[in-house]
């Protein structure tokens, strides 16, 4: 019997990494396209792409991942604050 083949990892954990690209875009784009909705796709989608990264025992777009997460995370604590003074204010 032959051994079993080695699975080839290097097309999943790629996916990994365009997911974190392509949250990173998301969350900067979020500011100035689809603010609120932006933002929180952009949160999935890194957690999505950080479990992936995880999962295949990659680190690369890891970075990228967290980046998108910071930045939907000042976004939407910003629309919150936001929101909140216009509705004590007005």
């Amino acid at each position: 019997m032959s051994p079993p083949a080695e699975r080839d990892t290097t097309a999943v954990s790629d996916r990994g990494w365009w997911h974190a690209v392509w949250a990173l875009v998301l969350a900067v784009s979020a500011w100035a396209l689809c603010p609120l909705v932006g933002a929180i796709a952009a949160i999935f989608l890194a957690l999505s792409a950080k479990r992936e990264i995880r999962e295949t025992g990659g680190n690369e777009g890891e970075g990228l991942a967290t980046a998108a997460i910071v930045v939907s995370a000042v976004h939407l604590a910003a629309a919150v604050m936001v929101l909140g003074y216009y509705l004590i204010v007005k």
